[in-house]
């Protein structure tokens, strides 16, 4: 967006004049130095040059128009509108369209919103006819990086007294990602474009398979995604509907509902889009449902862009359940036989029966903040800095249980008074209390927990990307992340630490039948 905003009014007069020679001499290097001149706010040093290129033939009317642009950035609108006025850009579609969207700039710097909105459906109605209909495309991304992942091990829990330092663990390695998506786009005269697209995505994360394969680690995935956008004027409303299938047969439906508003001038980007997104499973059950709101703010610098962005995100899906052998205990009531028999207990049988699953929920709310710069480099290069911050509350709270270590000899085993039974695993009551035996020589109570999840996670990601005309978009990243967890003094689950990564990547676009 930011190459759009500094360059919209620029580049068509320089394809529009750059066809022109005077005796073997093209006016595009004079239209280099002004634009340069310009970049640097040298406004009077740009009109010298705009002077120069229209002795080497440039037309009058992409002078007067360029001159115009000068006296535009400087504030001077009057001088600015009256110049634009002057321009006859006669059949050059291209020219005719750069010409109003200046105008339209400057009634917007001019408080004059009302002529400015008015111009936006003749330069929308333009640009729909200058447009090509049919547009195929063809899009590549890899990538390839190393990340490092630290965590709260859940496996801490049930093993461990709370008191004890909880384990933490290390996952890192190598991970790589290729996408690819065939597109056909067909815009309708009345600006709805209908689109398909074959996707075709494989991913191997840092981490193996339980058994250790590394090829089933990889997961590789196809379907189509198909829908309309642009269904309403300045308000694009979108729909999409996609189809998955990976590798192990897992089939997924996602049906995506949003609508986005963009508005934009001289130095500036706001862009605000809603939407909602439902998904279905191999079973045609609800997997996820939810919400989004996200709201960007663009200023645009020579040279530098500072932006600023929000998201509001709401993710809905059915809790785990954790059910293991002792998910369900039964508690009965234990009584010593007596002084002649302190090793022996009588059991009188089942009271109740006590629910230890585990139930993680992943319901959650999340605001997601945070600045970022933009800044050109020589030779083309850009840098890009940013910081977020996120916080994620999770709908329910997380239930599981701990049973106790505590060491008491109770007898080798509890013996049934009435059938003589042995019970070498026995659920002990005393009183509230609820005790299990175990290994027939220790017990403790079995403590239940709840606890609501809340996760604070700031990240920093620093990039240097550089787009190539010919081959695509390289860029060269990393990150670091660290969460706090209210959940980080117990294990429940996997907690995320902290973070680090290091990336390679590469995306390139090819469209054809474009404007």
């Amino acid at each position: 967006m930011r190459l759009i905003q500094r360059k919209m009014l620029f580049v068509p007069l320089i394809f529009h004049c750059s066809v022109l020679f005077t005796s073997g001499f093209t006016y595009e290097l004079e239209l280099k130095k002004a634009q340069k001149m310009l970049k640097g706010e040298q406004y009077d040093s740009a009109q010298v040059y705009f002077f120069r290129a229209s002795k080497n033939g440039m037309s009058r009317d992409s002078l007067f128009y360029l001159i115009a642009e000068t006296y535009l950035r400087k504030g001077t609108l009057d001088t600015a509108l009256a110049l634009n006025h002057s321009v006859d850009p006669g059949d050059n579609a291209a020219l005719q369209k750069a010409l109003l969207t200046q105008r339209c700039v400057i009634y917007t710097a001019a408080g004059m919103e009302q002529r400015a909105e008015a111009l936006l459906d003749s330069i929308g109605a333009l640009a729909s006819l200058s447009e090509k209909r049919f547009t195929p495309s063809l899009g590549f991304a890899a990538g390839v990086g190393y990340e490092s992942e630290k965590f709260i091990d859940a496996v801490a829990y049930p093993l461990v007294l709370p008191e004890e330092p909880l384990l933490k663990d290390t996952i890192d390695g190598l991970f790589y990602q290729f996408q690819s998506a065939l597109t056909a786009r067909y815009k309708l005269s009345n600006g709805i474009v209908p689109f398909i697209s074959g996707l075709v995505s494989i991913n191997k994360p840092n981490t193996v398979s339980p058994d250790g394969n590394e090829f089933d680690s990889v997961g590789v995935s196809g379907g189509i995604r198909t829908g309309v956008g642009n269904i309403a004027k300045r308000f694009s409303v979108n729909y999409e509907w996609t189809r998955m299938v990976d590798n192990y047969k897992n089939h997924s439906s996602i049906n995506e509902i949003f609508a986005s508003y963009i508005h934009s001038s001289r130095n500036s980007v706001f862009f605000s889009s809603a939407g909602y997104r439902h998904e279905l499973g191999t079973n045609m059950s609800t997997e996820s449902q939810g919400g989004f709101w996200i709201a960007y703010m663009s200023l645009i610098f020579p040279e530098v862009e500072v932006s600023g962005s929000m998201l509001f995100n709401g993710y809905f899906a059915p809790s785990l359940l954790w059910n293991d052998q002792d998910s369900s205990l039964t508690v009965r009531e234990v009584r010593p036989m007596g002084p002649l028999r302190p090793d022996r207990y009588f059991i009188s049988g089942p009271l109740d029966t006590l629910d230890a699953s585990t139930i993680i929920p992943q319901s959650n709310i999340m605001f997601l903040a945070g600045p970022s710069v933009a800044i050109d480099m020589p030779f083309k290069f850009e840098v890009e800095i940013s910081l977020k911050w996120s916080i994620k509350s999770f709908v329910d709270k997380c239930i599981w249980h701990w049973y106790g270590h505590e060491t008491g000899s109770i007898g080798p085993v509890a013996v049934d008074s009435i059938f003589g039974v042995t019970f070498s695993d026995a659920v002990l009551a005393y009183g509230n209390e609820y005790y299990k035996v175990i290994e027939n020589s220790c017990f403790g109570p079995i403590k239940r927990f709840e606890k609501k999840r809340v996760d604070n996670t700031i990240y920093c990601d620093v990039s240097v990307s550089r787009k190539f005309r010919v081959i695509g978009r390289f860029t060269l990243g990393g990150g670091i992340a660290r969460t706090w967890s209210t959940l980080h003094d117990d294990a429940p689950i996997d907690i995320p630490d902290r973070d680090w990564s290091v990336s390679a990547k590469w995306d390139k676009t090819i469209t054809w039948n474009k404007e």
